[in-house]
């Protein structure tokens, strides 16, 4: 009787929690190819926000494979932090490429990566614009996947997530 109590008790809890979300964190999924690479939906987030978070994951299609530098671009500029996902503890039961000073260094087709994108506008009150994260080629400065980002009005077309 109480695992049943206990498993109502989180399942209220996290339907309260999940109605009281900030609004200021998405996910989006990706696959990186040779073909500009394609995403399911934009994330679109509110304006006026601080800070934005944002989690990206993505999977290398065949025959593709190098190197990927991310950025972001858009405005008005916002501060970035980009983050790999890493395990807490590494069993080594998957290749992982390296993510260094914005690049992520020898994908190889089927990788399947994760990026934390922290977004923070230099003004709250001027949080509103449409961006685009982009995975570029480096050897031949090709886009292999890009993310839209839209803060603020929604605009024709778009989902929010």
């Amino acid at each position: 009787m109480k695992r049943i109590l206990f498993f109502i008790a989180a399942i209220g809890l996290s339907l309260t929690a999940a109605h009281f979300r900030p609004g200021d964190s998405a996910h989006s999924i990706g696959l990186i190819s040779r073909d500009g690479g394609k995403v399911r939906h934009p994330i679109h987030l509110p304006a006026g926000k601080d800070a934005y978070t944002l989690i990206l994951t993505a999977s290398v299609i065949p025959p593709w494979r190098g190197d990927a530098r991310v950025t972001v671009e858009g405005s008005p500029e916002l501060d970035v932090s980009l983050h790999p996902s890493r395990p807490a503890i590494d069993l080594g039961l998957r290749r992982r490429p390296r993510f260094e000073d914005g690049v992520f260094h020898d994908l190889q087709p089927r990788d399947r990566l994760a990026l934390w994108v922290r977004l923070k506008p230099r003004d709250a009150q001027r949080a509103e614009g449409r961006y685009s994260i982009r995975f570029h080629d480096t050897e031949h400065d090709k886009p292999v996947l890009e993310v839209p980002v839209i803060l603020g009005d929604r605009g024709e077309g778009s989902r929010g997530h």
